[in-house]
């Protein structure tokens, strides 16, 4: 079960990772090391996610190019293998969108502009999946207020970047209350 992979004060990065590749199902988990000029302290990781047809989901785990172990005083083991759950969800959406589309029309999936914010939150892809996982659960965790206050919830990413009164932040919106991921959502 992917709770276990953690415990201690210091969890050794590759240890983890071997937790993870038993306890949870990705296509593949990188470790991308990060240059000693980019912002990452040691012993902190990022995660992401990548979906692409060709080759399914993969889990991307950020470090600094000296990071060994995961330094707990940064962020709680428990933390971080929720962003790694939350991960997983948001690329099953990406997942299921493309099986739904290859099924019904043969649709591909454009590619965006991952560094342009606009046109990367403002995909219909992002915004469903960012609605339904995401701002759901983070909602079901700790509120709307919050969602709206915390400068770094994915609600206050969409109001900076489109307007608190747009579109696209009120379709974002409207998944996430409409979703059901969040109320499922295990709530430490």
């Amino acid at each position: 079960m992917i709770e276990s992979c953690g415990g201690g004060s210091v969890v050794h990065l590759d240890d983890f990772v071997s937790c993870l590749e038993a306890a949870v199902w990705f296509d593949s988990i990188q470790v991308y090391r990060m240059s000693s000029l980019e912002t990452l302290p040691t012993g902190m990781v990022a995660v992401g996610g990548f979906y692409s047809d060709e080759e399914g989901i993969e889990l991307a785990l950020y470090v600094d190019q000296n990071t060994d172990e995961i330094d707990e005083s940064m962020h709680s083991i428990e933390d971080l293998v929720e962003e790694v759950k939350l991960t997983l969800l948001h690329e099953s959406v990406h997942r299921n969108q493309s099986s739904i589309r290859s099924y019904s029309d043969g649709y591909r999936q454009k590619r965006v502009n991952m560094s342009d914010p606009v046109q990367y939150l403002g995909h219909y892809d992002e915004i469903d999946a960012y609605g339904r996982v995401d701002l759901a659960v983070f909602v079901q965790k700790d509120g709307w207020e919050a969602a709206f206050r915390d400068p770094l919830s994915i609600l206050s990413r969409y109001i900076k970047t489109f307007g608190k009164d747009s579109k696209v932040v009120k379709k974002v919106i409207k998944k996430a209350y409409l979703s059901d991921v969040g109320k499922k959502w295990k709530i430490a």
